[in-house]
């Protein structure tokens, strides 16, 4: 696993920082909510210290060699192909470039609020099936590093105006495992990340739920003094849809596994950063 520091500038204190967890858009699917993607990429965009961090499976990534793959699912419009050259089957390979430039194109407008990028299990399929470096194009095309599949993730907040550290939240983030129907089992999952990681955010994808809770952890601090401080566990979401109603289209993967439909969008958690001795450097709010 990996380790990254990203620096964040506020302009004072106290201040709050929002913070996106974006991850399983499954985009270059006609079951990507783009309705969605686009509302949370236009308010990332202008919302004031706000950030992002990426959670993997950006696209869908099944290509003709995949079990998975359903021509009926492939949206052709994000292709910007017509539909017959894949009944053709003609230049179906190239569905990675194809994908990976529809991914770039999306979330190019919110690149310079990216902090990093991990590395989702379809990006990996991909790479393996068809040899093409799909994360490294995402990477090198937005500017941000790829940690991969697991990272521990330190942000240091900083004031503008004289470049002082006033504090820090580490995250432990992971694409994520698991296949658990409920909501509780999948939540459960990342609070057991807790008992091999330290950290004040715990987040991983991968099941599409949208889930969170909130804890209060006592420690005891160098001025002999006993502190509390907010640790979060999160699932964060999804914006693929499980089944379009009313449509005549291909059978998805959530149809044929029977599993519940999913809220679409982005888990978020506010960081409210202080500068004073008298009330906790900071605390958490997470929003689903």
């Amino acid at each position: 696993m990996k380790a990254i520091s990203r620096v964040i500038y506020i302009p004072r204190t106290p201040a709050r920082v929002r913070l996106y967890f974006i991850g399983d858009l499954h985009i270059a699917t006609i079951l990507c909510d783009k309705k969605k993607l686009k509302e949370t990429i236009d308010e990332i965009k202008n919302t004031p210290n706000a950030y992002w961090i990426g959670m993997g499976d950006y696209g869908d990534y099944i290509g003709i060699a995949d079990r998975r793959f359903d021509l009926e699912l492939l949206d052709y419009e994000a292709l910007k192909e017509k539909k017959d050259l894949f009944q053709q089957l003609k230049d179906i390979k190239f569905i990675g470039q194809w994908t990976t430039n529809q991914i770039v194109k999306t979330l190019k407008p919110i690149a310079d609020k990216g902090l990093f990028l991990l590395k989702g299990n379809h990006e990996e399929t991909m790479e393996q099936k068809s040899g093409q470096p799909v994360m490294d194009w995402i990477s090198d095309s937005l500017n941000l590093p790829n940690v991969g599949f697991e990272v521990m993730a330190k942000l240091k907040f900083r004031t503008k105006a004289y470049d002082k550290h006033i504090s820090s939240v580490v995250i432990y983030a992971s694409h994520g495992w698991g296949y658990g129907r409920r909501t509780g089992a999948k939540l459960n999952r990342i609070e057991e990340m807790a008992e091999s990681f330290i950290a004040d955010i715990y987040v991983a994808g991968h099941v599409h739920s949208l889930a969170g809770s909130k804890r209060v952890r006592y420690y005891y601090s160098q001025s002999d003094r006993i502190h509390k401080k907010d640790v979060v566990f999160i699932r964060s979401g999804s914006f693929k849809l499980g089944r379009i109603p009313n449509k005549d289209s291909g059978v998805s993967y959530e149809e044929k596994r029977g599993y519940h439909e999913q809220s679409t969008g982005p888990a978020i958690v506010d960081v409210f950063v202080y500068n004073n001795k008298n009330k906790n450097w900071m605390k958490l709010k997470v929003e689903l």
